[in-house]
C-alpha cells in the first residue's frame, strides 16, 4: 500500500520543496509517505545531452556562469572559437615578421639592406628560407657572415651587369626614338611639298581656264 501510495504521489505532485516558517518541509510523494527518501529530492538535473558537455568542457575555468551555464557558454566557445581560427593565421604572420626583423638587423651589421640581401639569394640560388636565416643570425653569426659575404659579392656583382644592360636597352631606345621622328619629320615635309604641289597646280589651271 506504501509502495502504490508513493507512486502515485510521484505522478500527481513533484517531488518539491515549501519553505514554511523558517524550514524546508517537502510536499507531494515525501508529504504522502513518510517514508519517502528526502535525500532524492537534492538529486540535480544533469546535462541534456552530450552536446552540452562537451561544450561545458570547453568552457572550462570561463569566469561567471559561462563556466557552468550551457546558454552562456556556448556564445563564449563561439567567440573564441572565431578568435582562434583568426588568431592562428595572424600567429604565422607575426613570427615571419620577427623573421625579417631579425635578418635585417643581421645584414645591416655588414652595411647590406635586407631587400638587396633577399635579391642577391635568389640570384645566387642560396636556398635558406628566412626561418633558418633568422637562426642562424642569432644562434650562429659566423655562418650568417659567410652567406651575407656570398650573397653580397655575387648581388654587386650581378648589379652591375643589370646597370649595364639598362644602359644599353636605354640607348638602343634613344636611337630608335630618334629614328622614328627623323622619319616622322621627312615624311611631314615630303606631304607638305606634295600639298604646295597640288597647290600650283590647281592655280595654273584655274589661269589657263580664265584666260
Amino acid at each position: 500500500m506504501s509502495s502504490l501510495l508513493t507512486r502515485l504521489g510521484q505522478s500527481l505532485f513533484p517531488t518539491t520543496l515549501r519553505r514554511a516558517r523558517g524550514a524546508l518541509q517537502p510536499i507531494g510523494a515525501a508529504a504522502i509517505n513518510p517514508l519517502f527518501p528526502l535525500y532524492m529530492l537534492d538529486a540535480t538535473r544533469g546535462m541534456a545531452n552530450h552536446r552540452h558537455k562537451k561544450i561545458l568542457k570547453l568552457a572550462k575555468g570561463y569566469r561567471g556562469r559561462a563556466k557552468s551555464c550551457y546558454t552562456v557558454a556556448i556564445q563564449r566557445v563561439t567567440k573564441a572559437r572565431q578568435y582562434a581560427y583568426r588568431d592562428r593565421k595572424v600567429k604565422k604572420r607575426d613570427i615571419r615578421k620577427l623573421w625579417i626583423q631579425r635578418i635585417n638587423a643581421g645584414t645591416r651589421m655588414y652595411g647590406l639592406p635586407y631587400s638587396f640581401f633577399i635579391n642577391s639569394m635568389l640570384r645566387a640560388n642560396i636556398q635558406l628560407n628566412r626561418k633558418v636565416l633568422a637562426d642562424m643570425a642569432v644562434t650562429e653569426p659566423l655562418s650568417f657572415k659567410s652567406v651575407v659575404v656570398v650573397a653580397k659579392e655575387l648581388g654587386l656583382k650581378d648589379h652591375s651587369e643589370n646597370q649595364r644592360l639598362k644602359k644599353a636597352r636605354d640607348d638602343e631606345e634613344k636611337a630608335q626614338k630618334k629614328l622614328f621622328m627623323e622619319k616622322m619629320s621627312r615624311s611631314k615635309i615630303g606631304k607638305q611639298d606634295k600639298n604646295r604641289g597640288l597647290a600650283s597646280s590647281s592655280s595654273s589651271s584655274s589661269s589657263s581656264m580664265l584666260l
